[in-house]
């Protein structure tokens, strides 16, 4: 056994005692079921409802299928591709989690070895479909693809919907094309959130989308709910990295936007409508990407604090709203106008106790 085997498996391990304890202690749901799912292989008898490994089912959605509340899908090493394009409940999606609340889909032993993989160009379906506070946790989510959907035709990787979850996964390579330009229910190659999300110790890396919404390569969210982004890396998605347009707050920390590209988009864009949403950006890091490292627009009711800007090709900050920029280092960004930060005419933005250094205008 290699180290990494050992200790995937110790990891394994540790994941379901800890299930376990809460199971005995009463703190998970007592109605909970453990599901598991294997890849297909000769011999295999895959028998409802799943609950053991000697009968697992062979795919993620039929053991959504016969999932309740509260119930944890266990999804052990391997890749699982999609072999059709598959329509469930209206939309197009590898696995479509909708039945039941709060379901949880955890791989054993991390996303590296646990791939879901939604193949296209062969299939066009984006990889999940998920709401009513669902989990996806430690899984490799790739070559989803969302198009021409009327509505919300977004998420090329994940759509989520009515607080989902999302931990510890590797968002990459996925698409979406053919979205309305300005139209905030397309986009978002990699993750498309809309009415509150939890992202958390994710990669969303590699991802594009042709339209260019907010700048949405990697993630475009539309939020209703209160929503949280921590310790992220959004990288080299095409597009933009992250384009964020909210209706109430949102908390993103510890995350960096790096190496995202086209001018369309920028590391990280913030838009408001006229809700004079409160929003906070803590301890991040906008790098090296093309466009804006950050932009606030119409962002009117928030802080960045403790932030790095720094070597962005469009510019470090673009202001045209309100909000407060506090103890930032801005530095070695280049624009036409304002390199480190450009504020846009009749703006009541608030900048404090920043460094803006090293920066450049070519105009």
């Amino acid at each position: 056994m290699n180290c990494f085997n050992g200790w995937a498996r110790v990891h394994g391990m540790r994941l379901r005692l800890l299930l376990a304890c809460l199971l005995q202690c009463g703190i998970w749901a007592a109605s909970a079921t453990e599901r598991f799912v294997v890849p297909p292989a000769p011999g295999l008898t895959s028998t409802p409802p799943y609950t053991d490994w000697n009968h697992a089912a062979t795919n993620i959605q039929d053991a959504v299928n016969v999932s309740s509340n509260n119930d944890v899908i266990w999804v052990t090493n391997g890749t699982y591709y999609c072999w059709s394009n598959s329509a469930y409940s209206g939309y197009t999606s590898m696995v479509t989690v909708v039945r039941a609340s709060n379901i949880t889909i955890q791989s054993m032993n991390g996303p590296a070895v646990t791939i879901v993989n939604a193949n296209y160009p062969y299939f066009t379906n984006r990889c999940f479909y998920i709401m009513s506070n669902a989990t996806l946790s430690g899984l490799t989510i790739t070559n989803g693809h969302a198009k021409d959907l009327a509505t919300y035709a977004g998420g090329g990787g994940v759509f989520i919907w009515q607080k989902g979850r999302v931990t510890n996964c590797w968002i990459t390579g996925n698409t979406t094309t053919n979205g309305v330009p300005t139209d905030n229910s397309n986009g978002g190659g990699g993750v498309y959130a809309y009415s509150g999300c939890e992202l958390l110790n994710c990669r969303i890396y590699g991802n594009s989308s042709t339209n260019g919404y907010l700048g949405s390569g990697g993630m475009l969210a539309y939020f209703y709910g209160n929503s949280t982004i921590r310790d992220c890396i959004f990288s080299n998605n095409t597009y933009g990295g992250a384009g964020i347009s909210l209706l109430t707050s949102l908390y993103i920390s510890n995350c960096t936007f790096v190496a995202n590209n086209n001018p369309v988009g920028n590391g990280l864009t913030l838009s408001l409508d006229a809700n004079n949403t409160a929003y906070t950006v803590d301890n991040c890091r906008m790098i090296g990407n093309v466009g804006y490292g950050l932009n606030l627009a119409s962002a009117t009711n928030g802080l960045v604090k403790n932030c790095q800007m720094i070597n962005n090709a469009g510019g470090g900050v673009f202001l045209s709203g309100g909000g407060v920029i506090s103890n930032c280092l801005i530095s070695s960004n280049i624009s036409a106008y304002g390199g480190g930060i450009y504020c846009s005419h009749g703006t009541a933005n608030m900048v404090q106790n920043c460094t803006i250094v090293s920066n450049y205008g070519t105009a």
